[in-house]
């Protein structure tokens, strides 16, 4: 080997030995400066910025949810009672409303409706909850359905038969009578805060207009106003005619001979949709939700005893009628048309609302229109 490549190679080791050690210079310089710990991946000699510095302002609280409470003659202790327990759920001081018949609770009915509501309590007679109902079906707005108070009930039932076999749907209380704290209010109340949706069918009916006399019909217009027609909802039952009760006695001579010349007739002409139309003289023409929600109703025909309704059971006898029994004649369907040769009497949800006029009616559900909380 000459000097001239003896010389390159001891300059060539220099320079190797300076690239190491300034690489290895670099790295334990870096390795000493870097922070220790957590969060490594900072920049050496920054300070971390307090976590306050990164909050923004406190959002604003959620608005408490808020009941609307229409009630018949709501005493104080009822009050009391009922906003404690809606502020011990976390909701707001309940919407207190009240109505005494069906054109009131429609009318606080629409102000809850305006209010937002989260749900609307009933507590009132049946006019009461129809009210309410008219104007809540169609809605996503819940109905609970409040029980009544024990003492003083009458015997018959002045409201609605519960739909849903729901603890939060009860009977409401009989109206004019001051509504007090009853067993079972505050487990109603709590389902209606905490409970959960549920839809169930109503029925509708449109009950001929009464007709004019002496020039003047109707007494929303007065003399000589135009005729209108009835339109009512139900929760579970509409009867024309006679209420007839489920265990009523068999028929006896004495009873089968006092109705011949006393017993309730009226010519009714029933036609449920798209089947074909049977005309009997009646005592009662019966019309029931079902609580299963299969939009549909039953309807029973029950044939009148008097002289007139007997002749009509006897030609349904001869002619062998498709029906099952002559007496009481069962239907269903989605929808029927009535028409009625004289007026006879109306009972909606247990309550006379007055009569059912010759002409033509129709009575249909409506299916899984109302929304209930249970």
């Amino acid at each position: 080997m000459t000097d001239t490549e003896t010389m390159w190679l001891i300059v060539a080791g220099v320079v190797g030995l300076a690239v190491i050690a300034f690489v290895t210079y670099l790295v334990v310089r870096t390795t000493r400066d870097r922070p220790k710990g957590p969060g490594r991946h900072r920049a050496p000699n920054k300070k971390r910025p307090h976590r306050d510095t990164f909050r923004t302002e406190e959002p604003e609280p959620e608005p408490l949810k808020r009941a609307a409470i229409i009630a018949q003659g709501a005493g104080p202790e009822l009050r009391a009672e009922l906003t404690s327990l809606s502020i011990a759920t976390g909701w707001d001081e309940p919407l207190w409303l009240a109505a005494e018949d069906v054109h009131s609770a429609a009318a606080v009915a629409r102000e809850a409706l305006a209010a937002s509501v989260d749900v609307v309590g009933v507590r009132g007679d049946s006019a009461v909850a129809r009210g309410v109902v008219t104007v809540l079906a169609g809605t996503e707005t819940p109905v609970a359905f409040l029980p009544a108070p024990d003492e003083g009930a009458p015997a018959h039932t002045d409201a609605p038969s519960d739909p849903t076999d729901s603890p939060a749907v009860a009977a409401p209380p009989p109206g004019g009578r001051l509504a007090l704290p009853s067993a079972g209010i505050a487990a109603a109340m709590t389902t209606a805060l905490t409970g959960q949706n549920s839809r169930i069918d109503i029925g509708r009916a449109t009950i001929a207009a009464a007709p004019p006399d002496d020039g003047s019909a109707g007494t929303e217009g007065g003399p000589g106003a135009e005729p209108r027609a009835q339109h009512l909802v139900f929760l579970s039952s509409l009867v024309i005619g006679d209420v007839v009760a489920d265990d009523e006695p068999a028929l006896r001579t004495r009873t089968v001979a006092r109705s011949l010349v006393k017993g309730t007739s009226f010519t009714a002409t029933v036609k449920p949709d798209d089947e074909e139309a049977i005309t009997r003289p009646s005592r009662s023409l019966a019309f029931s939700t079902r609580a299963d929600g299969s939009a549909v109703l039953d309807g029973y025909l029950h044939a009148s005893q008097s002289f007139k309704g007997w002749t009509g059971v006897a030609r349904a006898m001869m002619r062998k009628s498709s029906r099952a029994t002559p007496l009481l004649v069962p239907m269903k369907s989605v929808a029927f048309t009535v028409t009625l040769d004289k007026p006879a009497r109306l009972t909606v949800d247990g309550r006379d609302v007055g009569e059912c006029h010759p002409g033509e009616s129709t009575i249909s559900v409506d299916p899984l229109a109302l929304v209930v909380r249970r």
